[in-house]
Formats: structure tokens, C-alpha cells, sequence
């Protein structure tokens, strides 16, 4: 299980002080529910949900950017 006290806050690096589950979508077809943890330290305790899934996607998409590239796995070298 997940120590849900030491995730960082989903918009920022800053340390969580509190955690909701967000309802994204619900299918009509098949009522499936769509969810999100959200993770939110002091300074954005009040941010609303659209603003919190925005800073989330920079943040994320940041972290993308900057993690270290891997090899392509399933290229072969014949040399």
C-alpha cells in the first residue's frame, strides 16, 4: 500500500497535507466512474479542481521533459 502522507502535492514539489479523490467523467453508457487522487499542500489547499488538473498536466508534463532518456529496448544491434 502507498504511504499517502509522503506523496508530493500534485501541482507543486511541496509535501501533501491533504489528499481527495475527484470524480473526472462518468460513462452513460456504462455509469463507469473516471477518478483522480489529488494531493495538496497548504499553498494550494483552496486551488479549485480545474486549476489543480492544469498545474497537475504542467507538472507532470515537466517532469517528462526532464527525466533521463532511456535506450530503445527493443531496437537490436547487429554489429
Amino acid at each position: 500500500m502507498t504511504d499517502l502522507k509522503n506523496e508530493e502535492c500534485s501541482a507543486c514539489s511541496n509535501k501533501n497535507v491533504y489528499f481527495s479523490t475527484e470524480i473526472l467523467s462518468i460513462d452513460e453508457k456504462n455509469g463507469a466512474v473516471k477518478k483522480i487522487y489529488l494531493f495538496r499542500c497548504k499553498e494550494h489547499l483552496d486551488t479549485d479542481l480545474d486549476e489543480m488538473l492544469t498545474l497537475r498536466r504542467k507538472k507532470l508534463a515537466s517532469s517528462y521533459e526532464t527525466a533521463p532518456q532511456k535506450p530503445d529496448a527493443h531496437k537490436i544491434d547487429n554489429s
